[in-house]
């Protein structure tokens, strides 16, 4: 519930708080204040004691004799004479505040109004007189009526007996203003918004009771959006009946609360619904004369007009009534509902954002005007639009079409919409590659809480629903800019510039889709679903008579943008090096690397590629995991693709994230000595230090120039970022008087520096716009700012101001907050909306079964000349966390090489590991079956698979078959490879756990007992085994304990789980009637004995593969019920440059050299193979001493946790402490014989990723992990936060 106090500070009493007379005191100066502090200065404010009532003025900084002038009312007293106490206090950021001196005083208990003055002498904490002296007025108050507009009279401003301080009114004691709290307030009673009116107008108030009951009034806080630039921390603020309740402290523009609010007030209906009501938005980084950024005032009647007296995700437009001239403020999403006595509380129903952000779910307060505006889309085309039809859908289609048929299974169509307002693109019939050239006009009303132009790609469906493709959020945050400090503004613009699109699996599904929600753009999307190219521009004010709604783009328009995007080739190598954390052990494992449609094994678009790895068995790591058996020959991916350049655009986007991360390591170097109370002359000197730091690396960055073919997006975003940084060249003024319209806010003056609407018939370059921008950037418009001015609003000059301007004498603390504040400006410029190449997809694969993925942003591994602009993973040993679609659980953890960029850069600068050698294969795999007679090929046909195929029997790809291509030569002959991952790989191991798994199986109606039931022996694979009892030890092994039931796990008390019966594997932990099977798994350690010896080949000396049939999984050993086997032949390719190769192999082999053979490409595997003398062993001891303050996951509010290290191919954990949120483990877990690849040089540069995972343990159910994974590089933390939900 997020519910906290009511505002009730002293010096904040309303004069509603004091009946009777009252006496008022004037706190006017102090003078000779002695300064106290070591170091600084002191900012000081005094208290006010009279008649037990304390009240205190506010401080003034930097002042030894403060000026106050601060009226404050008290009760007046019934003696004649009656003594003040007076205290002086320092303010502190941190901390209590220091008392600097204290006096007393009498005063009479005047009974008329006049004016007498009072000067108290003030002594030390150690009563010694000093030369400060308090001057104080004392005057009578008169009743509590009197005085109307002072300060305390706010509670009862606006409130009209049928309701008129909805409109505008008060019951709020506001903590604070910009106007300060001495302000006289206008009276806004009448002032009655249009929401509050028309929900009046639905309201028969003449039904309503008059019967006092007891209400209870709900108000869901869900979100704020486009806050004022200068917030830090805001909360939201609710008051109602006199009473404020108020949210949790969040950080940024747009932040999300989701926090329930309760009032109960007993009132009649009639008089609930007169209740004045006022949402605020409070700065609580400000101080309380300036910390009020906006609010709205209403009464209930605007949820008592809706069904069920529930108002739903509705957005207040805030403002500030007392600076008008500032426009709107910010919007809240504010859900309120009224319970009547007896009735229960309804849930809130779900929506989706696109479903809130329309423009009649907004209400305004009064005085705001809407504007018209326009938003000018140009739809050039798209590419890599996936099948949305299925192939006998599209025969009914084309049997009643005519015309030529199409062949694309997809019937494409683009979709705008901002705030409600919403128009189509035509559809384009049987294509995956769309070509629109449409101009199309999408009209509205501006402000806008809106926050997104949604782009939604459909599929046309003539005979049943639309189909969602995809969909696009495109924020206007980042495609405009809206600022009245540095005249910097401009209207919302994009492009042209193409939008990759992501949701769903590309995959057509024949049923229905389980991940097709994701199509709807609100949760992130698992897999590339295409692109489109379009530009955006944007006109306030009323549209042109002449200008269409829907028109065609000329084709010489078309062609300009496209000259502007021409691709280039890009290279993407990725070498995988560990894979743990595996759960997946049914069936073999593959991993795929994809980017855009390039690699997508599954794809029936994309181009063929050496894209996947070799499926492999996942290894049992002896402890919890399971690993992928790499040893020293690393699976790798190598990719090209053609994008366009984008280059210029990621590298300015990463130096500024390094600045950004740089900034944030230094204030984090200062917190750390400041959290340990180091010495202010220590402090001092860091603090200056860190300044000094952050302004010699703003002078030192160079952003990349902009090419030639750089859009209007990209120059402006150029300008402000070097305005930022101080970078803009130093032209002469020029006063203009161009007064536009910010797009989030009409009503406020700014400066519009595209010097009016923009017409087709412009015919200015974008340089010379460039420059002409430039010129008009210092002065101009209403708001006339000067040069110096100007310039000191920028990050650049604010720093510099820290060292040798006006804020070099201001505390240390104000210092670092204002580093912070530049800190957060910097943040607001880490963005780009036109990086049009896709994410890189890594997916887990179980055949045609994807199971976890990770998306990586190509800014992170693409590579720049400028090493602050290349990506952070580029060419560098990375950590990946692998999750489950729509599941925040993890599959798999990856450690691997990754390095993208433009081919031109592959000779120089691209190199592969040291110590490695990157090698091609090709490969094919002979298949056999069992018979009576023995082992054949001659019975393969009546299954449909080829005697030599693809490790997926799907193609026929005999060993004559390949042909080396252009530049590439076979190395050696054909032979066979020994598929060593199959093995159960202990090697290395000193502890493992033996397993085995105790079954049962009954007749229907029977009972579990001995005699009703049988009783078998299985090992985790499924095979039989023998009796726990009779299995025996290893060689060089021994026992190390009993044997136990394993009951971490899905299991009940007894450690069972059930299922239909023993072979089903669907096994649960409850039972019901109608199962047949159960088991239960018992564990038992095992230590190994003397001297680790590496482990020989145990498998078939041929180099056979055994299964029951050839869909399930193969081992090396052959069993009885083996039905299938293979081998895999593999031959090496050499070529001087590492660059992916295929083969082109005919469909039939008997067309081999035939020139209307029918041909298919398959990929050979690309392997990174290190040499013996770069293969090392290594130990790892994780010393996990304690953890501090972590969830309670029991009923009892306790946990029982324990830890689990994972490092390569091995994992440890601690013992469980029972009971606990604040575990003592006081452990060192030993991990041996851990096998990392590489040079040593470069393995201590960039060292492998730890993992330690936290857990709840659990004996009735399985450990879930409720505390995020914390990556260990080396000695630092290095976070990476993959949040996981139990």
């Amino acid at each position: 519930m997020g519910m906290f106090g009511s505002d009730s500070d002293s010096d904040e009493e309303t004069k509603n708080e004091i009946f009777g007379p009252t006496i008022k005191i004037l706190v006017k100066k102090a003078t000779n204040l002695k300064n106290k502090l070591k170091f600084g200065t002191i900012d000081p404010y005094a208290e006010i004691t009279f008649e037990n009532h304390t009240k205190k003025t506010k401080e003034k900084d930097d002042d030894k004799n403060p000026e106050w002038n601060e009226e404050l009312v008290f009760p007046r007293g019934s003696s004649d004479t009656m003594k003040v106490q007076v205290k002086v206090y320092h303010k502190e950021t941190i901390g209590s505040d220091k008392l600097l001196a204290t006096g007393t005083g009498t005063i009479n208990n005047y009974m008329q109004s006049d004016w007498h003055d009072i000067d108290i002498k003030l002594i030390d904490t150690k009563q010694r007189p000093t030369d400060g002296v308090i001057s104080l007025g004392v005057g009578g108050g008169g009743g509590q009526d009197d005085e109307e507009g002072e300060e305390g009279d706010e509670g009862e401003e606006g409130v009209e007996e049928d309701g008129g301080g909805g409109g505008g009114g008060g019951g709020s004691k506001r903590g604070g203003g910009k106007a300060g709290g001495k302000k006289k307030k206008k009276k806004r009673g009448n002032e009655v918004s249009a929401a509050v009116e028309e929900a009046r107008a639905k309201i028969n108030f003449s039904t309503l009771s008059t019967k006092e009951e007891t209400f209870q009034i709900r108000f869901v806080i869900h979100k704020a959006r486009k806050l004022s630039s200068y917030v830090e921390t805001p909360m939201i603020r609710v008051t109602m009946n006199s009473k404020s309740m108020r949210t949790q402290t969040r950080k940024g523009l747009d932040p999300k609360y989701n926090e329930t609010i309760m009032f109960s007030v007993t009132k009649s209906e009639k008089d609930l619904l007169n209740l004045p009501i006022e949402l605020a938005v409070i700065d609580t980084a400000k101080d309380q004369t300036s910390n009020l950024i906006g609010l709205y005032c209403f009464d209930l009647t605007v949820a008592w007009a809706e069904k069920d007296h529930l108002l739903l995700y509705k957005w207040f437009a805030l403002n500030d009534p007392d600076e008008p001239q500032e426009g709107l403020t910010g919007y809240i999403n504010v859900s309120i509902q009224i319970i009547s006595p007896g009735k229960t509380p309804k849930k809130l129903p779900k929506k989706s954002e696109t479903e809130i952000d329309v423009a009649s779910n907004v209400f305004y307060p009064p005085g705001i005007s809407l504007q018209p505006g326009q938003f000018i889309v140009r739809i050039y085309s798209g590419e890599d639009i996936p099948q949305m039809d299925s192939a006998a859908l599209a025969n009914i289609k084309n049997f009643f079409s005519s015309g030529e048929k199409p062949t694309d299974l997809v019937d494409p169509y683009a979709s705008f919409e901002f705030a409600g307002s919403t128009i189509d693109s035509a559809t384009r019939y049987g294509t995956f590659d769309p070509v629109w050239e449409q101009k199309l006009v999408i009209h509205g009303e501006f402000p806008s809480m809106a926050e997104n132009v949604v782009i939604r790609v459909k599929d046309k469906d003539d005979y049943d629903f639309d189909d969602l493709i995809a969909t696009k959020l495109l924020k206007i945050s980042e495609i405009s800019f809206s600022s009245t400090d540095s005249d910097m503004g401009f209207l919302p613009t994009f492009g042209p510039a193409y939008l990759p699109l992501y949701g769903s699996l590309r995959e057509h599904q024949e049923v229905r889709d389980k991940y097709s929600d994701l199509n709807k753009g609100d949760e992130e999307g698992i897999a590339y679903r295409g692109r489109i190219l379009l530009s955006i521009d944007s006109n306030m004010g009323e549209s042109d008579p002449d200008l269409k709604t829907k028109s065609n783009i000329k084709e010489e328009e078309t062609a300009d943008v496209m000259s502007k995007l021409r691709r280039h080739k890009y290279h993407l190598f990725a070498s995988f090096d560990t894979g743990n954390m595996i759960r997946e052990t049914d069936n073999e494992v593959e991993f795929e690397v994809s980017i855009g449609d390039y690699g997508n094994s599954l794809s029936l678009q994309g181009n063929t590629y050496p894209s996947t790895t070799s499926p492999a068995n996942a290894v049992f790591d002896g402890t919890h995991y399971y690993f992928m058996p790499w040893s020293s020959s690393k699976p790798t991916v190598i990719l090209h693709s053609q994008w366009e350049d984008v280059e210029f655009r990621v590298e300015t986007l990463n130096i500024l994230t390094w600045l950004t991360e740089f900034i944030e390591d230094q204030l984090r170097s200062y917190k750390v000595l400041d959290r340990a109370r180091d010495s202010e002359e220590n402090l001092e000197k860091k603090c200056e230090e860190v300044v000094t730091n952050i302004l010699q690396q703003i002078e030192e960055l160079e952003l990349p120039a902009l090419p030639e073919y750089a859009n209007k997006l990209d120059h402006k975003l150029n300008r402000i970022r070097l305005f930022q940084l101080g970078k803009l060249p130093k032209v002469e003024e020029k006063k203009a008087d161009f007064n536009g319209i910010d797009i989030n806010n009409p009503n406020a003056v700014v400066l519009d520096i595209d010097g009016g609407e923009e017409t087709e018939d412009d015919d200015m370059s974008e340089a010379d716009e460039e420059e002409q921008l430039l010129k008009d950037i210092l002065d101009s418009g209403e708001k006339k700012k000067s040069k110096e001015n100007v310039l000191a609003e920028n990050m650049y000059e604010e720093i510099k101001a820290i060292l040798y301007g006006r804020f070099q004498h201001d505390r240390r603390v104000n210092k670092i907050k204002r580093v912070e504040s530049v800190l957060a400006k910097l943040q607001h410029l880490c963005f780009d909306s036109q990086i049009s190449i896709p994410d890189m997809f890594i997916w887990m694969m179980s055949g045609t079964n994807r199971i976890a993925y990770t998306r990586v942003p190509i800014r992170d591994i693409i590579y720049t000349p400028n090493p602050k602009g290349r990506g952070k993973l580029c060419g560098k040993q990375g950590s990946f966390f692998l999750k489950k679609p729509l599941k925040e659980t993890i599959g798999a953890h990856l450690s691997m090489t990754v390095w993208f960029g433009k081919f031109e850069h592959v000779s120089s600068v691209f190199k592969t590991p040291r110590g490695s050698e990157v090698t091609v294969y090709a490969e094919t795999f002979e298949n056999e079956m069992g018979s009576p007679l023995g082992w054949t090929s001659k019975l393969l046909g009546t299954l449909r698979i080829p005697k030599f195929s693809d490790i997926n029997r799907k193609y026929e790809i005999p060993k004559e078959s390949f042909e080396p291509p252009p530049g590439w030569k076979f190395q050696n002959n054909w032979e066979i490879a020994f598929n060593k991952n199959l093995m159960d790989n202990e090697q290395g191991l000193t502890v493992f756990k033996e397993t085995v798994f105790e079954g049962q199986t009954r007749q229907p109606g029977a009972k579990w007992s001995s005699s009703s039931t049988k009783t078998w022996w299985r090992d985790e694979k499924g095979n039989e085994s023998s009796d726990k009892d009779k299995l025996s030890c290893p060689s060089g092994w021994q026992w190390s304990g009993q044997w136990e039931i394993n009951v971490k796990r899905g299991v009940d008390s007894e450690g069972y789980e059930y299922a239909d019966n023993d072979e089903s594997g669907n096994f649960g932990p409850v039972e019901r009637n109608y199962h047949l099977g159960r088991r239960r798994l018992w564990v038992r350690v095992r230590e190994r004995v003397g001297e680790i010896k590496a482990k020989e080949y145990e498998g078939d000396p041929d180099g056979w593969e055994y299964a029951r049939i050839f869909t399930s999984k193969f081992h090396v050993e052959e069993h009885t019920l083996d039905m299938a086997r293979r081998r895999r032949w593999i031959r090496k390719l050499t070529s001087s440059v590492p660059v992916p190769v295929v083969f082109s192999v005919p469909e039939d082999p008997d067309d081999k050299g035939k020139e209307d053979a029918k041909m298919f490409n398959i990929a050979p595997r690309v392997l990174t193979e290190f040499s013996t003398g770069n293969v090392f062993k290594y130990q790892l001891r994780a010393y996990l001493y304690q953890a501090r303050g972590l969830l309670g996951a029991d009923p009892t509010g306790y946990s029982d946790p324990y830890a689990r290290v994972i490092f390569g191919n091995r994992s440890g954990c601690t013992p469980a402490i029972q009971q606990s949120c604040s575990p003592l483990w006081d452990t060192t877990v030993i991990l041996d014989n851990i096998e990392i690849c590489g040079d040593e040089t470069d393995l201590e540069k960039n060292p492998p990723y730890v993992v330690i995972e936290l857990f709840d343990e659990d004996i009735l159910v399985s450990a879930l992990p409720w505390v995020l994974p914390q990556l260990l590089s080396g000695l630092s933390v290095g976070w990476q936060q993959h949040q996981i939900v139990p």
